[in-house]
């Protein structure tokens, strides 16, 4: 029996052996290059692509020193002006009233309006608001020398509605005037003015 076709059969087999595997070692390094470009590409992005930089977080110690404002500036001073008060501290209470004040108001009269039964011994003071104004001259806004705040002051009688007027004086802001439910207890606008003690010679 003739086996020559079934040699040719396994011949041309064996053939296709090597090329299939041609074939799959084309496509195994055609992955593998790709994966190679991949990786190389991917690291070349990262190394020349800008980021957006994390959002820095800046505690109080490392920001720029923000000045007080006007509410906090009210209450700062009204808290050392009450606290005087309330340890029977007439002459420290009296030397945080602004210069107007001390100019034309005695120590005598400012010691009797505290001692009266209803503000006598004051505890605590709140300022709940501060408002102040500006106008503009010759193209600047200039800052009011004056500003008031309203709060409660707190005594033996319970919390009083109280509002203060400040003043800002060169080294410090002081009390220029108190109010309490309207009524007026110590104020610096009498007959020595500030605008007076500033240019006596303006004085009738």
């Amino acid at each position: 029996m003739d086996d020559s076709g079934g040699d040719d059969a396994r011949t041309e087999s064996g053939a296709h052996r090597p090329h299939a595997a041609s074939v799959w070692r084309t496509v195994l390094l055609s992955f593998a290059a790709a994966g190679l470009f991949a990786t190389l590409l991917t690291s070349y992005l990262l190394k020349t692509t800008k980021h957006p930089a994390a959002p820095l977080l800046v505690t109080p110690s490392d920001a720029a020193a923000r000045e007080p404002d006007t509410l906090e500036i009210a209450q700062r001073v009204a808290s050392v002006f009450v606290a005087a008060l309330g340890v029977g501290d007439l002459a420290g209470a009296y030397a945080q009233m602004a210069r107007p004040y001390r100019e034309s108001s005695s120590f005598a009269s400012f010691r009797d309006a505290w001692q009266t039964p209803l503000l006598a011994s004051p505890r605590a003071v709140k300022i709940a608001r501060a408002s102040e104004g500006a106008v503009r001259i010759d193209g600047a806004y200039v800052r009011g020398a004056t500003f008031t705040a309203r709060g409660m002051l707190v005594t033996a009688a319970g919390a009083l509605d109280t509002s203060f007027t400040f003043l800002r004086e060169p080294d410090d802001t002081r009390v220029l005037a108190v109010f309490v439910g309207g009524i007026p207890i110590v104020q610096g606008l009498g007959p020595s003015s500030l605008i007076l003690q500033q240019f006596p010679s303006r004085r009738p």
